[in-house]
């Protein structure tokens, strides 16, 4: 019985190594102020700072049902992808949080710098703000 425990406790040390070792490779590093861009396996970086920003208020419900208004700079993820392929988009957040919005709700989905000068996902009309991501890193287009 202790010989099945040590076993059972080494192999989860291990999983839990191979995990680790795992998450630090897909999670390499995205350079200051950029968010990574994933298409067809290849990666680029966006730097927010070069993006055309207009000012946007958009207005979402939280889970109370209550109206939230997110302001800032901020651009559609429809123009930010202009030229891309692709049926939807997967937007994760630093701590791996992720929100899929589709090509046609694109127009409604801003990028948007909030006061905190934090980058946010923000979907316009949103019944319960679940994919209000926020300080994204990575956008993967599908």
């Amino acid at each position: 019985m202790r010989k099945k425990g040590l076993v059972i406790l080494i192999a989860l040390f291990a999983a839990t190594a191979l995990l680790a070792v795992w998450n630090i490779h897909m999670n390499k590093a995205v350079p200051e102020d950029s968010i990574a861009l994933i298409y067809n396996g290849s990666t680029s970086y966006i730097k927010v700072t070069d993006v055309k920003k207009e000012d946007q208020s958009v207005h979402l419900v939280n889970g109370k049902g209550e109206e939230v208004i997110v302001e800032g700079k901020g651009i559609a993820l429809s123009e930010l992808l202009e030229g891309y392929t692709y049926s939807s988009v997967k937007v994760v957040a630093s701590d791996e949080f992720y929100a899929t919005v589709s090509k046609e709700e694109c127009d409604h989905a801003y990028l948007i710098v909030n006061s905190n000068n934090d980058l946010q996902l923000a979907v316009f009309g949103d019944k319960n703000s679940k994919r209000a991501v926020k300080k994204p890193v990575r956008i993967e287009l599908e």
